[in-house]
């Protein structure tokens, strides 16, 4: 059940789905290029920038490989682990193994609406995998993930609200690093005796301090 004014769709009807491919790692002109190749490990719901492996053009042309723009989602088919159902967006352009469903949304539909759609259905998008030895996704699973379709104008107001949430808690969680450094340097600091405390006549502690060894004071 979707709202009023919002239509239940697939992916098939509102992207195309398609999929990389792996240049032969025998050839050496294939490899170690300037585009970049995109792998499942990689694929860890964020926005993808660079890449630890890049192919040459030769390698793009004599592959099954294909260059994909910038805002493309992305979504691991299979891979170890966790990986099964994660996805991404490109923040450049860039390639794709083959274990990666490349998802290019048609003119009319937000892009970061449904990128974070697909990352709350993770655990359900898992749950359609290929029953069998080895659980994998498929392109033809990928393309039949329904989806809600609300406005255009709504989609965007609602990316746009957990986007900020998204910057939000990127500061918060910066100034908690921030603050775990600066304990860890005043703990140094304190435990080692490099900065001594105010006593409470307002006095630095200036007592010696004692070497002792942890047996003598406490069971071992």
């Amino acid at each position: 059940m979707v709202p009023e004014g919002w239509q239940l769709s697939i992916i098939e009807r509102i992207a195309t789905v398609s999929s990389g491919g792996t240049p032969s790692r025998k050839n050496v002109l294939y490899c170690n290029g300037n585009i970049p190749w995109v792998t499942t490990a990689e694929v860890q719901f964020k926005t993808i920038i660079d890449t630890a492996e890049k192919i040459t053009v030769d390698g793009l042309n004599n592959s099954s490989a294909k260059l994909f723009p910038k805002n493309t989602i992305l979504m691991a088919m299979y891979g170890q682990g966790k990986t099964r159902g994660q996805v991404a967006k490109l923040g450049i352009e860039a390639t794709t193994n083959q274990a990666c469903a490349a998802i290019l949304l048609k003119e009319g539909y937000e892009i970061d609406y449904y990128y974070r759609f697909l990352i709350s259905q993770y655990e359900h998008i898992r749950e359609m995998s290929n029953s069998g030895g080895q659980e994998n996704l498929s392109a033809g699973i990928v393309k039949l993930i329904q989806v809600p379709g609300p406005p255009l104008f709504e989609q965007k107001k609602i990316a746009q609200i957990l986007s900020t949430w998204d910057r939000a808690i990127a500061t918060t969680e910066q100034l908690l690093a921030n603050s775990q450094q600066q304990k860890k340097a005043l703990m140094q600091q304190l435990l080692t005796g490099k900065k001594r405390l105010l006593d409470k006549n307002g006095s630095r502690f200036n007592c010696e301090w004692k070497s002792c060894r942890l047996g003598d004071i406490g069971l071992c």
